[in-house]
């Protein structure tokens, strides 16, 4: 995966059309411009270009994506708005570390095969 400063361009060729609006299931629930592709792609170039610092809010809204590509497949202009959303997530996690329960989740639950075997075997 490509770091966040590497989709500069990319990002730079989103038009804030609003195409993603439509699909978006996120944004369809929320009806806020920062849950919706184009707001996360504003976001991910502030905390890229550290215009603005990465909050916790900030982080927030980078994580409600579901990641679905839905933006991306309708984007006129091809940006590959899921792949610089997961790098900017990417960006927190290395800037201020995983919250202490998904670090907790990751270290002793998903690393472990038998514990997370166990977790399948429930759904």
């Amino acid at each position: 995966m490509k770091n966040l400063a590497s989709y500069a361009a990319q990002n730079a060729r989103c038009s804030r059309c609003g195409a993603c609006a439509v699909n978006c299931p996120v944004y369809k629930v929320s009806q806020e411009e920062t849950y919706l592709a184009r707001g996360r792609m504003h976001l991910a170039e502030a905390v890229q270009t550290k215009k603005i610092p990465l909050s916790s809010e900030t982080e927030k809204r980078l994580n409600a994506c579901l990641l679905c590509g839905a933006c991306t497949d309708s984007c006129p202009t091809s940006v590959p708005c899921d792949e610089i959303i997961l790098s900017a997530r990417v960006e927190a996690v290395k800037r201020r570390g995983l919250p202490l329960l998904k670090a907790l989740t990751f270290k002793h639950v998903i690393q472990s095969k038998w514990r997370f075997e166990i977790g399948r075997a429930h759904v």
